[in-house]
């Protein structure tokens, strides 16, 4: 480490003292973007949508057996048929 009395110190203590270290600077520099691009989000995000979210209305044509207690992983529609993968 270098110091004020080491001699090949080519800055000494006051110029040292003098300015900012540079990662104090680099620091408050990113904390100021996180700052302004955070408050960018939040007012993107903030805002409601202009239009209503369309929903869709389901109807029930007919049931089938089910295995309650089975846990399920996908259902794929496939040549007219319904299939349910279980877990």
């Amino acid at each position: 480490m270098l110091t004020a009395t080491n001699p090949r110190n080519r800055r000494g203590a006051k110029d040292r003292l003098a300015r900012p270290p540079r990662r104090a600077a680099l620091r408050m520099a990113l904390l100021g973007c996180l700052v302004a691009t955070s408050k960018m989000a939040a007012d993107a995000l903030g805002t409601p949508p202009t239009a209503p979210v369309p929903t869709l209305k389901a109807t029930v044509h007919r049931t089938f057996p089910h295995d309650a207690t089975a846990f399920t992983q996908g259902l794929l529609w496939r040549d007219g048929k319904l299939y349910e993968s279980t877990g």
